[in-house]
């Protein structure tokens, strides 16, 4: 059984995370995007929460399908809650969550992306979110995150919350990318697996 992958693409706006989280997920056979910005195009769309999850579960036993929510205005940590219960109960796919921290806070998030941040190894699930500030990442999530995608992070709280996560050596790396380049750090192997600098 392959170990599934928790993965956080951090920058400020126009580094370039929402396209390297389209890099990461445009092969994935089943796929569940939730994009409250409007940004990405992956298989159906949807605006509706209700209808989002009963196409999921239309869907759940194909082995290729990508869908796409992107909720309104309305109580995104709900919306969250409950699409990511219905992630956990289907397994064996990739959600990918663009800025976490709209719905969440470096101390708490919902309690269904909690669950499938620590438990979503035993469903097969992958992981893939973007925020544009470290700092204002869940803590439980940056725990339990296995790859990093890092682009230039200026600000003290957002080094200073990164280094807590990778290293001083890591964060200083960071704090000197030009705005579209990125490193990838590895927290397992502990160390940068890639770099692509860019100006």
């Amino acid at each position: 059984m392959k170990r599934n992958v928790v993965i956080g693409c951090v920058g400020l706006r126009g580094s370039g995370k929402s396209t390297a989280l389209r890099e990461i997920i445009r092969c994935r056979p089943r796929l569940v995007v939730i994009d409250i910005l409007g940004e990405h195009n992956f298989g159906q769309r949807v605006s509706n929460v209700d209808g989002f999850l009963e196409m999921l579960e239309a869907v759940s036993d194909r082995e290729n399908y990508a869908l796409t929510l992107q909720p309104g205005r309305g109580e995104l940590a709900e919306v969250i809650d409950a699409v990511s219960d219905a992630v956990f109960d289907v397994g064996q796919l990739t959600l990918a969550l663009e800025e976490v921290p709209h719905y969440c806070s470096p101390a708490s998030m919902p309690e269904g992306l909690d669950v499938l941040a620590r438990m979503g190894r035993h469903r097969n699930v992958d992981l893939i979110y973007t925020g544009q500030r470290f700092a204002e990442l869940p803590r439980r999530l940056t725990a339990t995150t296995d790859f990093f995608v890092l682009f230039g992070q200026r600000e003290p709280r957002d080094l200073e919350a990164l280094a807590g996560r990778v290293g001083r050596d890591v964060a200083q790396q960071v704090e000197g990318l030009p705005l579209h380049g990125r490193l990838v750090f590895d927290v397992l192997e502990g160390r940068c697996i890639a770099e692509k600098a860019r100006s």
